[in-house]
């Protein structure tokens, strides 16, 4: 059962999405300041800040002692303001930065640490459009924002090594309490710059999520069941090893015994490096039948070859 930490999940996108994965049979941690009121049980809530960073590493580390690894972070708790610059309080500019900068520097810091020992894992922070188009009156949050979207260029690079994804995903105005406040024409001069005169739904949103999830999570399943397979080609070997020992042919033992080690050489490090406990679907069970014939008929000739 795959396991993911989401950010904000009591109202609006993190909710939308906390209520995806559950029904995909994920086993959901939410972070938010009050309850989303999801009644599941294969959901956690912890009704934390995430602003306060003792709190963020307390609770991940009560998740890592509960559960066997996490892998999937979507940071998407934030906050908006709609100030022209000039009129802007200092106030107002710190509080966005402390949550949705710092609330999501914590958690990525937090959680990138458990991943990194994990060696694997997929981080999803939520941007937004108003930084590439540098949107008037927005300054403040446009501001914060930016942070975020430098804090994950820089760790995508740090973390590639760790077998850690991380991306940005940015979205335009959706039906949330994020906008309520906002005047219309002002959401449709924003959606008309995007090539969205239709806004984005909530459901558009998870949806394309789920799109990034799929292609970053079908690789590492794939070279993970596939080692299991091999694994299971190198203890078929053990049969002719048996049968030179007690007919004593030395050399084609030999042969055998090398083949093994080789085998399961390369079948303990894709189990280990591509470790997931998520189940496959038919088009990842299909690439796995494939790559196995293709595994057994290449390794199954190295005793030949080596004869």
């Amino acid at each position: 059962m795959p396991n993911a930490i989401i950010t904000g999940t009591s109202r609006g996108l993190g909710r939308a999405l906390t209520e995806k994965l559950l029904n995909e049979g994920w086993h959901v941690w939410g972070f938010s300041r009050t309850s989303s009121k999801i009644k599941h049980e294969r959901l956690s809530e912890h009704l934390i800040d995430i602003t306060d960073e003792s709190s963020v590493q307390n609770a991940v580390s009560l998740i890592s002692q509960s559960s066997s690894g996490i892998d999937l972070l979507i940071n998407n708790a934030g906050a908006a303001s709609m100030n022209a610059f000039l009129l802007t309080p200092a106030k107002t500019a710190e509080a966005l930065m402390e949550l949705n900068y710092l609330g999501t520097f914590h958690c990525l810091q937090a959680v990138g640490k458990l991943m990194v020992r994990q060696r694997r894992g997929l981080i999803i922070n939520i941007t937004t459009v108003a930084v590439p188009l540098a949107l008037a009156g927005e300054a403040a949050y446009v501001a914060s924002k930016a942070a975020v979207d430098s804090l994950t260029k820089v760790t995508a690079e740090e973390f590639k090594s760790q077998g850690i994804t991380v991306i940005g995903l940015g979205f335009g105005p959706m039906d949330t309490d994020l906008i309520k406040a906002v005047n219309k024409d002002k959401i449709n001069q924003i959606n008309q710059r995007i090539n969205r005169p239709n806004g984005t739904t909530l459901n558009q949103a998870t949806d394309f999520i789920f799109e990034h999830l799929d292609k970053k999570s079908l690789t590492t399943g794939d070279l993970y069941y596939l080692g299991k397979i091999i694994i299971g080609l190198g203890l078929t070997m053990v049969i002719p090893v048996i049968v030179g020992i007690i007919f004593h042919e030395i050399n084609p033992t030999f042969d055998f015994l090398i083949s093994m080690s080789i085998v399961f050489i390369i079948g303990i490090t894709l189990i280990k490096f591509c470790y997931t406990e998520q189940d496959l679907n038919w088009m990842q069970g299909m690439a796995v039948v494939a790559s196995s014939w293709l595994a057994a008929m290449v390794l199954g000739a190295v005793p030949l070859f080596l004869s």
